[in-house]
């Protein structure tokens, strides 16, 4: 891999390291704020599989040679607990989607982590699955 390919490579990784990190911690967030310990724990469990996907993508930047970026500052806001769980479903549709086209932007350059972004993103398909049975299970006029 020339310096060009590792570089993309590495601005893909530190996109989404950050983009990890702030679900993590936009989970852990809307965990404190859940009407129902059920949700609260699913949530907090959705925080640490994000903060271990993260974890995977700070250890091939580093292997890489690369520099982390500084952690995001924000985080979504939103009012009932159904309106958190559709921001977090949005956030994981686009994760998802951009996972993928990035893992396949990137395979020619650097196979070893296209394969890590597709592992990625399959893990992310339960955490879509998980956010969806409790949006189906919550009402839209809860608080």
């Amino acid at each position: 891999m020339n310096a060009r390919q590792r570089q993309r490579v590495l601005n893909i990784l530190q996109y989404h390291y950050l983009e990890e990190l702030r679900l993590a911690a936009q989970f852990m967030k809307h965990a404190e704020k859940a009407l129902y310990p059920q949700y609260r724990q699913r949530l907090e469990k959705l925080s640490g599989e994000d903060r271990r996907h993260a974890e995977l993508l700070r250890e091939r930047i580093l292997g890489l040679g690369g520099q982390l970026p500084p952690p995001p500052q924000s985080v979504e806001e939103a009012g009932t607990q159904w309106e958190l769980v559709v921001k977090d479903l949005q956030a994981e549709k686009d994760l998802r989607q951009r996972l993928l086209d990035d893992a396949y932007a990137i395979d020619q350059d650097d196979p070893e982590t296209a394969r890590l972004l597709l592992d990625i993103r399959t893990q992310e398909k339960q955490h879509r699955d998980a956010l969806t049975d409790m949006l189906m299970k919550l009402s839209c006029y809860e608080d």
